[in-house]
């Protein structure tokens, strides 16, 4: 098939909410539309904070799902989409997304492609639901053309659980290092709004209030650096329900950690978040693919420390500093480290976090190698 073959690439997510994987898809769809690809992204939940993000020649379906059980109504408008754009390939992104991808396909034709951005996840903290949605993408993938998963950890996890290992691959996430820059004076700027002073230490975990960014274990361990270095503030921020707000409130209170420890919800601005941060860290106990927070805050050259949850290592490399999961005490050591370090060093550090994202996690590298994927299932694959 020739390269210069006009893909039409309609992809499919639950919505365009603040988080990670939402920013990929944003990212990757404005890339792939100026290479001259068509593409679409449907959305079954309206009102997501990055569809204002969307690229101009990319086209928005959003489908208006009212809640899990809008099956018929949110079927017809899916379907209508699809028939109005007419695509090559459905490109599920992540579980349930996936599945209605291969629901599609069925009545219109075209390849899909599924995409996986978790690894392992003990379903005892969640739905029951969640588990059977996963129990069905086991059974269904044996179906899709492709299967591209975002760490070696996803593709890990999920072919043990009976994911065809020939048609799942890894593509890494790419960082936008053109937005996600080095900016002393926006950091400044943002303490400033917040009322935290420049010399202050401060450590921020940017992850949503879910059970997988554990943040029982970054509060342990911010007791811990407390004790240590009663300076230090800490800062979670990152959207949750008013349950899980109130729990995080409630476990602050517990660890008598009221006066260092803040809650916000995530900032649109993340980029003046991380250069205000004088180390930015990931506690997550498991579920992590690519963790895009510490691929965006190296970006802009913060240091950070993570605990070992899916590829976070593989993203750090020798730059950073990686703990195991649940080890608050391995955590707030790693802390202690980053803080401990010169000027000299600090910087120095600093540089080699932005270059490594630069060098080897690039949007560039990220739409090439989908595109070239995505045209390989055109040429050739087959349920």
């Amino acid at each position: 098939m020739a390269e210069s073959y006009r893909l039409r690439v309609f992809f499919i997510i639950r919505s365009l909410d603040t988080g990670g994987a939402e920013r990929q898809l944003v990212t990757l769809s404005r890339e792939l539309a100026a290479r001259g690809h068509a593409v679409a992204i449907a959305t079954m939940y309206d009102g997501g904070a990055l569809e204002a993000q969307l690229a101009p020649g990319v086209t928005h379906f959003p489908l208006h799902k009212a809640g899990r059980w809008d099956l018929l109504r949110f079927g017809r408008a899916a379907s209508a989409a699809v028939a109005a754009f007419r695509p090559d390939i459905l490109h599920g992104y992540m579980a349930g997304a996936n599945e209605i991808a291969m629901a599609l396909a069925v009545r219109h034709g075209g390849r899909v492609v599924w995409g996986v951005r978790v690894s392992d996840q003990p379903f005892t903290d969640y739905s029951r639901f969640r588990q059977r949605i996963f129990q069905i993408g086991c059974r269904l993938s044996h179906r899709a053309d492709l299967i591209i998963a975002n760490s070696s950890a996803g593709r890990r996890h999920h072919v043990a659980y009976g994911y065809p290992a020939a048609r799942t691959i890894v593509i890494p996430n790419g960082i936008d290092t053109d937005r996600f820059t080095p900016d002393a004076d926006a950091g400044a700027r943002w303490r400033q709004q917040q009322g935290i002073a420049l010399d202050t230490p401060l450590i921020v975990l940017p992850a949503r209030l879910d059970p997988m960014k554990d943040h029982e274990t970054f509060l342990a361990a911010a007791a811990r650096v407390r004790d240590a270095r009663p300076e230090v503030r800490f800062l979670a921020i990152g959207n949750g329900d008013a349950p899980a707000q109130a729990a995080l409130a409630a476990a602050i209170a517990d660890r008598q950690l009221s006066d260092q420890v803040r809650w916000l919800p995530a900032d649109r601005e993340v980029r003046a978040v991380y250069n205000a941060a004088t180390l930015v860290t990931l506690t997550s106990a498991y579920g992590e693919g690519f963790p895009n927070v510490l691929g965006e805050a190296m970006a802009c050259g913060v240091p950070c420390v993570a605990t070992a949850s899916g590829d976070s290592a593989e993203v750090l490399g020798d730059v950073g500093i990686v703990a195991p999961v649940r080890d608050h005490d391995a955590l707030a050591n790693g802390w202690l480290t980053q803080l401990a370090w010169s000027p000299a060093e600090r910087a120095e550090r600093s540089l080699a976090a932005r270059r490594r994202m630069v060098d080897q996690f690039s949007v560039a590298a990220l739409t090439t190698t989908t595109e070239q994927a995505l045209r390989q299932v055109m040429h050739g694959g087959g349920r």
